[in-house]
Parts: C-alpha cells; sequence; structure tokens
C-alpha cells in the first residue's frame, strides 16, 4: 500500500510505480489511502486505474478514504465513478468528521465496491473509534444526511457485507454453512438498529456465544 502520493510523497509516478510494479510481480492487492482532496486527489485515482489496466490488476486496488470523490464537481465525479467502475476499484471509507466522504449512495447506486472500516480502534491516532460497526454504520448515515431507510440500510451493508468483502471472507452472512459470527439486538428493522446501535444482546463467534445479555462470557487474560 502508499500514502497520498502527492501529498506526502511529492511523486505520484515514483510512489504508484513502486507499489504497482511489486503487486504486479506478486499478485498482491493494494490499498492506497488516499487524504488529498479536489485534483490531487482525482488524479491519483486516475494513474491508479492507468496502473491497474496495464498489469491486469482489475479487481485488486482499493482507494482508502477517498475524500477528493466528495470534494468535485459531478462532471468530474461522474468521470472518476467511470474509472472505477471500468477497473473495478474498491473504496473503503470511515466517514471521517472532519473531511468530505465519497458520496456514498451515488458511488453504491453506480455499482462501485465499497467498504466501511473504522481507522483504527482508540489508539494515538483515533482515540475515538471504538470497533463497533454498528455505530459506524450510524456515522456513516448521519454525514451523509442519509435519512430513509434503504439508505440507512446501505451504510449498514458496507459495515458488514462490504467489508467482508473486502476482506475475501467468502463464507460471511447468514446463510446456510457460512461461518456462525453474528450478533443480535433489538430493534424492528436493519435501520432503526442502526438508528439506535443499541448494545449487542448475543454475539457468535464460530457457533460460540461470548457475550450474552450484554455481559462477556470470555474468560480474563
Amino acid at each position: 500500500g502508499g500514502l497520498d502520493p502527492v501529498g506526502i510523497d511529492r511523486d505520484p509516478r515514483g510512489q504508484l510505480d513502486a507499489v504497482f510494479a511489486i503487486a504486479g510481480r506478486h499478485g498482491c492487492e493494494i490499498d492506497i489511502h488516499l487524504h488529498d482532496l479536489g485534483e490531487m486527489g482525482a488524479i491519483t485515482i486516475e494513474m491508479m486505474a492507468e496502473r491497474t489496466a496495464a498489469l491486469g490488476l482489475k479487481g485488486k486496488a482499493t482507494v482508502s478514504h477517498g475524500f477528493c470523490l466528495g470534494d468535485v464537481d459531478e462532471k468530474r465525479l461522474e468521470g472518476l465513478i467511470g474509472l472505477l467502475l471500468e477497473n473495478d476499484i474498491a473504496i473503503a471509507t470511515c466517514g471521517a468528521g472532519h473531511y468530505p466522504i465519497p458520496p456514498i449512495l451515488k458511488l453504491r447506486a453506480a455499482g462501485v465496491r465499497m467498504s466501511a472500516g473504522s481507522d483504527g480502534v482508540r489508539d494515538a491516532w483515533g482515540p475515538l473509534n471504538n470497533g463497533d460497526m454498528l455505530e459506524r454504520a450510524y456515522q456513516l448515515a448521519w454525514h451523509g444526511d442519509t435519512r430513509d431507510d434503504p439508505g440507512i440500510e446501505t451504510m449498514l451493508e458496507l459495515a458488514t457485507q462490504g467489508g467482508a468483502q473486502a476482506m475475501g471472507a467468502t463464507d460471511y452472512g447468514l446463510d446456510v454453512g457460512n461461518r456462525a459470527d453474528l450478533v443480535l439486538v433489538a430493534g424492528e428493522t436493519a435501520a432503526e438498529a442502526v438508528c439506535y446501535h443499541p448494545p449487542r444482546e448475543m454475539v457468535m463467534t464460530g457457533g460460540r456465544i461470548v457475550v450474552e445479555n450484554g455481559v462477556s462470557l470470555l474468560e480474563p487474560i
């Protein structure tokens, strides 16, 4: 992966050539953390798309954050969406509160692969991040001014199915034969669960109940 080829390295060609060359040799996936706004970020996405196509890495590149997608005009955005789709470049977002975030509903409606994460868990970089993906779905909905059930459910999809897809999990979800990792929360609908993001009543991992009635059943380390 790499970080802000323009804003940090001041050498987008050099950084991206190096990262994509390594990925091309070893068949690795690529994740570029892109905080650069406006044209700086947009040009970086264009350069990523060029290298993705040239090296046959379609479906193996991800742009994390991608604030520029929320900081360009509609015409520029449409062009970038076309490049993301053509090269199957995914977008990962944490919905950072002080930056423009990618227009999630527009990107998902177009078919762009997306996922959500917490960008760390209570470390010196982000002490407010707690790893609660239900709460993260709420934050995405709030930041995106999402007010209806379908839109809120899309934010939950990013935090669940989208994240599993980004990590290559093939046995995720509530289907027969999948790994029994799940949580139970009080709520009549998925959107309501996001809006209230209540404590988990039960948490199961690998078929084993590890939290019940909000109390951990795990032995202290």
